[in-house]
């Protein structure tokens, strides 16, 4: 699936503001967005990981820019959170897992 124009413009904006990110990531880190459309996948690369799972704050920007879809699940593949973006992932999408 492609990215939505919202996500797209939402990155652009964190690239100029996300200079220090507190995710820590290996080249190939990612995450995995499974939508309510019938299998319909998103993948997000480890830069992309950086900036969209910064904080609790850029967490709730990245869910609202996927149009806030109800039954999501996303898995994170290679990253090493903070505590909170946990908590507010959990929070936003349906299924979290930590693969």
């Amino acid at each position: 699936m492609q990215k939505p124009i919202a996500l797209v413009h939402l990155l652009e904006e964190l690239k100029e503001t996300v200079t220090d990110s507190s995710v820590q990531a290996i080249p190939d880190s990612q995450a995995i967005i499974y939508l309510d459309v019938e299998d319909e996948t998103l993948i997000i690369d480890s830069a992309e990981c950086l900036l969209l799972l910064d904080s609790p704050a850029t967490v709730e920007q990245f869910f609202v820019a996927l149009n806030e879809p109800k039954n999501a699940a996303i898995e994170l593949y290679g990253l090493s959170l903070d505590e909170r973006v946990i908590d507010t992932l959990e929070q936003v999408f349906a299924t979290v897992d930590e693969v």
